[in-house]
């Protein structure tokens, strides 16, 4: 090899190590924003739990004589009632998905109908009696033992 050849080569390698620094650059940044994100959307989270939960404590009368399970089975009856399902229903904008599936609903009937043939029933098995007493019903979330509504009882960190 000639030396103007060994040139080439060392500048080329020098290019190959310049964007391989570039590129490492560019992940470490990348995992910078990715953090930041994160934190952004737990931040987001945290403050929507307290206003939505600070809303709800200035609503309840004398929240300091309720226990937790008191105010999360209140929550659950409340929302159980049809008027206030209505009520939410309103307020929600549709369900893109939703709509989609009554789009598409027509054209997989008249699919159905056309291969449809005679079948046997399927039984139905009935209803699981639910005990909504607290200490037989599953955690709301995987990752929390305690209490829904706070505190530091069962939480992982």
């Amino acid at each position: 090899m000639t030396n103007e050849q060994n040139a080439k080569i060392q500048k080329e390698e020098a290019k190959l190590a310049k964007r391989q620094e570039q590129i490492r650059k560019a992940k470490a940044a990348e995992k910078v924003q990715k953090r930041k994100v994160q934190k952004l959307k737990r931040d987001a989270r945290t403050h929507q739990l307290c206003e939505r939960g600070g809303e709800l404590n200035r609503l309840l009368q004398r929240p300091d004589d309720l226990t937790d399970e008191q105010v999360k089975q209140f929550l659950q009856d409340v929302f159980a009632l049809p008027v206030v399902q209505d009520k939410l229903a309103a307020l929600l904008p549709p369900d893109p998905l939703e709509e989609l599936a009554e789009q598409s609903e027509p054209e997989a009937q008249e699919e159905q109908e056309a291969q449809e043939e005679p079948e046997e029933p399927i039984p139905v098995s009935p209803p699981k009696p639910t005990n909504n007493e607290p200490g037989n019903r599953p955690p709301s979330s995987p990752y929390q033992k305690g209490s829904s509504f706070g505190g530091k009882k069962g939480r992982k960190r």
